[in-house]
C-alpha cells in the first residue's frame, strides 16, 4: 500500500552551478573556474545585467 502512495521528486525551478558556469562559457566571461555559485552570480549580474542573467536562467530550468 505504501508504494503506490510515492510521488516523483518536484522540480523547484532552482540552477546548479554547472548551469552558471555553462552560462559563463557562453557569455564569454572567463575567470570563474574556482569561484562559488553566489560569486558566480554576481559575476554573470556585472557582466550581463540582472535582467538578462534571469532571462537565460529561464531559458534553462523551463522543462
Amino acid at each position: 500500500i505504501i508504494a503506490s502512495l510515492k510521488s516523483p521528486p518536484r522540480s523547484r525551478g532552482g540552477i546548479t552551478k554547472k548551469n552558471l558556469i555553462s552560462l559563463c562559457r557562453e557569455n564569454g566571461i572567463k575567470m570563474y573556474s574556482k569561484l562559488k555559485k553566489s560569486d558566480l552570480k554576481e559575476l554573470l549580474v556585472k557582466s550581463i545585467g540582472k535582467q538578462e542573467l534571469m532571462k537565460q536562467i529561464k531559458l534553462i530550468t523551463t522543462h
